[in-house]
Parts: C-alpha cells; sequence; structure tokens
C-alpha cells in the first residue's frame, strides 16, 4: 500500500498566441485540486494498486482508499465525484486566461496609436 498525502490534480497551461508578427507569451497557469473523500470529506488517501507515480500517470481503474473512512474507490470514481470541484478551477483558469490575454491586447493595440 502506498500512502500518498494529497490525491491531486494538476491543471497546467502554457499559451503562446500570434497575433499578426507579434508572439504574445501568457504565463504558466498552475493549478492543483486536492481531491476529496465523497463519503467524509478527507483528503488523504492511499494507493493500493500502485505506486503514486503510475497512480498520477496510470489506469483511471487504479483503486485508492480514504485513509479516515477507508472507502475505497477507482481513480476515476474519485475524479467524478470531484468533478464539480475540477470544472471550477477550471472556469478559473479560463477567467485568469482570458484577463491576461486582454491585457497583452491592450499593450499591442497602445503601439498602434
Amino acid at each position: 500500500m502506498v500512502h500518498l498525502n494529497r490525491q491531486q490534480v494538476s491543471l497546467k497551461e502554457k499559451i503562446d498566441y500570434e497575433i499578426g508578427e507579434k508572439t504574445m507569451k501568457l504565463d504558466n497557469i498552475e493549478k492543483e485540486i486536492n481531491l476529496i473523500c465523497p463519503i467524509c470529506g478527507n483528503d488523504q488517501f492511499s494507493s493500493l494498486d500502485v505506486s503514486i507515480e503510475e497512480l498520477k500517470a496510470g489506469l483511471e481503474t487504479n483503486r485508492i482508499q480514504c485513509s479516515d473512512c477507508r472507502s475505497i474507490f477507482t481513480k476515476e470514481e474519485l475524479l467524478n465525484e470531484n468533478q464539480e470541484q475540477i470544472d471550477n478551477e477550471v472556469e478559473q483558469i479560463t477567467d485568469d486566461i482570458t484577463k491576461q490575454l486582454d491585457k497583452e491586447i491592450k499593450k499591442i493595440l497602445r503601439k498602434f496609436k
């Protein structure tokens, strides 16, 4: 059994936009989301089938156990149970990207005035 401090989903995005001959490089946006047990709300889990590295990159069928209530979920089930939180974070990242893009476009447009 491999113990995880937190089961996290990492959302990373590096975005380059080309406008004419200009390239805008937006900041790297990285967000980690702590997944929680849908039964007890704990965010501490153990991997039952594989190592931590294999769990992060591995199959959705790998099993994870909550360290408090001992409930067992597949990786896919835990992700599905936390989908609303993941969606909210993706929306926040999208808002951040939009703000950065607006700022960069305004900088470019000022040069043409």
